[in-house]
């Protein structure tokens, strides 16, 4: 993964999933922030997913043939839910992807930083 990798939004939507190395950093460690700009208002969540899209469309028949269609699961991040302001967070337990939710927005800009180290 590239570090940082940035993504905003300035709309209520949910962004692209950042992809981590989850497999190649030991330990593995990531931190997020994400800010708003001062000019409006806006309240947003960071959800976590622990499913690689790319393993799961990569398995093959038998075990893992029920898994090549899953949709990945995401979960809130228990520090950035339904926030209103700047906030940080980080991961010390492997996640393989990372992405915003912005839930609600009025004439704001709202950027994720996601950089990952190990």
């Amino acid at each position: 993964m590239p570090n940082p990798q940035y993504v905003t939004l300035t709309g209520v939507s949910c962004s692209q999933t950042i992809n981590l190395s989850y497999r190649r950093s030991t330990p593995f460690n990531a931190s997020v922030a994400v800010t708003g700009s001062s000019s409006g208002t806006f309240t947003y969540s960071v959800l976590y997913t622990l499913d690689d899209p790319q393993f799961l469309s990569n398995l093959g028949p038998g075990l893992g043939s029920s898994l090549n269609s899953r949709t990945p699961v995401f979960f809130p991040d228990a520090n950035l839910t339904a926030v209103a302001s700047n906030g940080t967070t980080n991961y010390m337990f492997p996640v393989a992807g990372v992405r915003l939710s912005l839930t609600a927005v009025s004439s704001a800009t709202v950027t994720m930083c996601v950089i990952q180290g190990g």
